[in-house]
């Protein structure tokens, strides 16, 4: 309501001013008016590179209940950001808290005091560890969620998980957005499936797959000449492996001649066929047994 008033106020005081602009004469020239002379200057001021940042900065820390204090007031944050000191930006309709670089709150700004500004999305990662405060949080009382996931919820109480379960839908609106949660929810319930691992089955369907980057080839890279679909080369290919395979002799008589010839050489120089030692020694080369007979006598 505060919003609406301010927007009303500006719009009165331009027209107000617009008005006075063309019915009063301009303090140094009074044979014109203020209008004409503003028309003339306004093609000879420059245009501001970037619009004025005024805001009250303050520093404070957050407190175990995610909350930060300006002017008597509380304004919720993160909850991963608990214990650390943030920043807060006082704008004229608008809190912004920062924290390590990231803006981790944003609220519109409060002039009463005493008031307790909760975001409830703030507090979900904290549902994970405790998902009863959904029913009895005061973040999460009177919020204002899509229908479809409102009467989801209501259909999920009647389980002893249902809380958990919630939860878990809930924590995917930071990977697929409200908006495609509240419609698994409701695809949910036209099915019929009230269980949350329908609804994430269903945004897994239905999320469209990043496109893959056009990959920028260096030239040297770049075929000059495009291969050719031609399967004749896959069976000359196959017909020469057959070949290594099973190779065919050039001369088979002159092979085994050879192999003859080489056995009867080793046969005479006391060996078998292949390089063997003959089991036969020639005779003078056999100790004389009776010879050793006599000498043991």
């Amino acid at each position: 309501m505060r919003d609406a008033w301010i927007n009303r106020s500006r719009i009165a005081s331009a027209t107000v001013c617009l008005q006075l602009a063309q019915e009063r004469s301009h303090p140094e020239q009074s044979d014109r008016k203020i209008i004409k002379v503003w028309e003339e200057e306004r093609t000879a001021l420059r245009a501001m590179p970037v619009s004025f940042d005024g805001f009250a900065e303050k520093t404070c820390r957050i407190s175990a209940t995610c909350l930060v204090n300006f002017e008597r007031n509380r304004y919720s944050v993160e909850c991963r950001y608990v214990g650390q000191v943030a920043t807060v930006r006082a704008y004229a309709e608008r809190i912004v808290i920062t924290c390590v670089g990231n803006m981790v709150g944003e609220h519109p700004r409060c002039f009463e005091r005493g008031r307790t500004l909760y975001n409830p999305w703030h507090y979900v990662a904290a549902l994970e560890r405790k998902p009863g405060a959904l029913r009895n949080g005061a973040p999460f009382k009177d919020w204002n969620l899509p229908s479809a996931m409102t009467r989801l919820r209501e259909r999920l109480a009647k389980y002893a998980d249902g809380d958990r379960q919630f939860v878990e839908i809930l924590t995917m609106v930071a990977l697929y957005g409200l908006e495609a949660v509240s419609e698994a929810c409701a695809a949910a319930l036209d099915e019929h499936v009230v269980s949350s691992a329908h609804v994430v089955n269903l945004l897994h369907r239905t999320a469209t797959a990043a496109a893959a980057p056009i990959l920028q080839v260096p030239e040297s890279l770049k075929l000059t000449l495009e291969p050719a679909a031609n399967c004749d080369r896959y069976d000359r290919l196959l017909r020469s492996v057959v070949a290594i395979i099973h190779p065919t002799p050039e001369n088979p008589d002159a092979s085994s001649t050879d192999r003859t010839t080489e056995d009867a050489a080793a046969a005479r120089h006391g060996e078998c066929a292949r390089g063997e030692p003959d089991g036969t020694e020639p005779e003078e080369a056999r100790p004389n047994e009776l010879v050793g007979a006599a000498a043991l006598r």
